[in-house]
């Protein structure tokens, strides 16, 4: 029988994503010259729209069975950058950062969505409000794959840093907080939101402290802007969805000058 351990180990493993990589360009008989330092992996469509709209723009094709497009832009509004759509749940967004950085890629900011948990205290936060996330709690599988034994993950020291400079050079609302990342969506039961307001918790999503992880075990700098999709009323029962098309749009530009003053100023930083 084989043996289960509840400990996982941080050695080499025999899959590798630089292979794989180097597969889909051979197949696709793409050659890169360069890629950026910096990739947005975003799960907002409006975002990647307004970006591609006003950006030269090279694609490269990921993926064999679900194809995943990443974008190399360029513009005069910032520097080049990859731009991805990024992949739902924890183990496949795992997945996809392995990829991107198998490809040279050394920075990334993830952009998506999150639900915010109260129970019995006032909602800290309001729909179409950002987060930005100075870690998240592991409530998924995938982290646990990296040798990662603690129950928190931290943003990137440095990524963080510069881009709270980029936020702070735009002026736009935002809080700074702790997430928290799960596997069950539809499990955000009165208990879990209790613990969650309890630990202080802004924002729950489904990828960031994988994403987190995956970051810091190869050495990369990881750091995420969240937007509030919905309100979660542990207490009431209730739970309040909806970004109207009015914060939508105001969102997408939001986010697209926080994208573009990021890498700025990681250009200015000359990382």
């Amino acid at each position: 029988m084989p043996v289960m351990t509840e400990r996982w180990d941080r050695s080499r493993s025999i899959t590798q994503a630089s292979q794989f990589i180097d597969y889909m360009l051979e197949k696709q008989g793409v050659s890169l010259a360069s890629i950026p330092d910096l990739c947005v992996i975003s799960y907002n469509d409006g975002l990647i729209d307004r970006a591609r709209s006003t950006s030269a723009c090279q694609v490269i094709r990921l993926g064999l069975t679900t194809r995943t497009e990443l974008l190399l832009l360029e513009s005069n509004e910032m520097p080049a950058i990859g731009l991805i759509r990024g992949q739902h749940g924890a183990s496949m967004s795992a997945v996809m950062l392995e990829e991107l950085i198998a490809l040279g890629f050394s920075r990334f900011l993830t952009v998506g969505a999150a639900g915010h948990p109260q129970f019995s205290l006032p909602p800290r936060a309001s729909i179409g409000e950002l987060i930005l996330p100075t870690a998240a709690l592991i409530h998924e599988g995938t982290s646990r794959h990296y040798g990662q034994e603690a129950k928190r993950v931290s943003a990137d020291r440095v990524s963080l840093g510069m881009l709270k400079t980029a936020m702070r050079s735009l002026a736009i609302p935002h809080q700074e907080g702790l997430a928290a990342t799960t596997d069950g969506f539809y499990r955000e039961t009165p208990t879990f939101l209790q613990d969650m307001e309890h630990q202080g918790v802004m924002a729950v999503d489904m990828e960031l402290s994988a994403l987190l992880t995956v970051g810091a075990y190869h050495g990369k700098g990881v750091a995420s802007i969240l937007y509030v999709s919905d309100i979660i009323e542990g207490g009431s029962g209730r739970w309040r969805v909806g970004l109207t098309d009015a914060y939508l749009s105001a969102l997408t530009e939001n986010l697209f000058s926080i994208v573009s003053a990021y890498a700025r100023t990681l250009q200015m930083a000359g990382e």
